[in-house]
């Protein structure tokens, strides 16, 4: 759910959320709100947003509740964090589904980071290749960081 103010003002997608709850107790649903994941203006983007968080949404839950259900089962007492994109970490059952997208690189980014550090080195170049993508990070003066706005292929500046 996007509605076209929630960003200011969400009483209209909480109310929605309330009655679809009420009438679809139990129901299996997957639902995002634009007003909890993205509060953000530009409806365009603060929508895809949401359709994308669903659309992966129940896949993701599914994987991560098994998942979690298996390390138990495998004894394993620890706190079951999930990476984010951020590269920061979260509870598996609180992260929303689209702020996992592109998390190996940053976690490939961090772990770089952290051997570059055992190693002594302060200036390096990070990769992090999977089945389809070939990442590469800067890390300067011992630190990373991450750029907003992507590069078009011909070197200037898109998708912002």
């Amino acid at each position: 759910m996007s509605l076209l103010f929630s960003w200011v003002n969400p009483v209209h997608e909480q109310k929605i959320k309330e009655l679809l709850q009420q009438r679809y107790p139990d129901h299996d649903l997957f639902l995002t709100f634009s007003h909890e994941l993205v509060p953000l203006v530009r409806e365009y983007g603060r929508a895809n947003t949401v359709i994308l968080n669903c659309f992966i949404g129940k896949i993701m839950e599914r994987y991560l509740n098994g998942l979690e259900r298996r390390l138990r089962e495998e004894d394993f007492s620890g706190r079951f964090l999930v990476m984010q994109s951020s590269g920061g970490t979260i509870s598996w059952d609180r992260v929303p589904p689209i702020r996992t997208l592109s998390s190996g690189p940053s976690g490939g980014v961090i772990g770089s980071q952290y051997m570059a550090s055992q190693l002594g080195h302060t200036n390096v170049i990070s990769t992090d290749m999977g089945g389809t993508s070939f990442d590469v990070s800067l890390i300067r003066d011992g630190k990373w960081d991450y750029e907003r706005n992507r590069l078009s292929p011909g070197g200037e500046r898109c998708c912002p």
